[in-house]
């Protein structure tokens, strides 16, 4: 299970209060890892390259595993308090290791139906959302 630490701002469960820190555990069924790298290449008429390195960024494309009712409202509290690039922190292998802190890179997300039951609250969902460490 991974561990989210994120200040609730919108679409706050009953008992939760704005502006306070809450943690979620939730599985994860997908994590891919990737770097990227901004630089600028120059190459001279004479053929001669030259590269200017100005950073590499870590990001993750993380699938939450398919929730339903209590687990979804809050994984949408989670979802909504932290969509306009609020920082949170992840710990992706539960206690074993430390929280990396982050930013939501994409641009929302949809909850994809996993199972069908019947009724919304019943119903599983699932979401997935990209981050880049701050």
């Amino acid at each position: 299970m991974a561990d989210f630490r994120y200040t609730a701002k919108r679409s706050t469960l009953a008992d939760h209060i704005v502006d306070q820190q809450y943690m979620m555990e939730i599985g994860v069924t997908s994590e891919q890892r990737s770097r990227r790298v901004d630089k600028t290449e120059v190459r001279a008429r004479g053929g001669a390259t030259e590269t200017l390195y100005h950073k590499a960024d870590r990001e993750w494309s993380i699938t939450f595993e398919p929730v339903n009712g209590d687990r979804l409202t809050q994984l949408i509290e989670f979802l909504d308090s932290t969509e306009s690039g609020e920082s949170f922190e992840m710990r992706l292998y539960g206690s074993e290791a430390t929280f990396t802190s982050v930013k939501r890179i994409d641009e929302g997300y949809d909850l994809q139906e996993f199972m069908r039951v019947g009724s919304e609250r019943a119903d599983w969902f699932q979401v997935s959302i990209s981050v880049r460490a701050t």
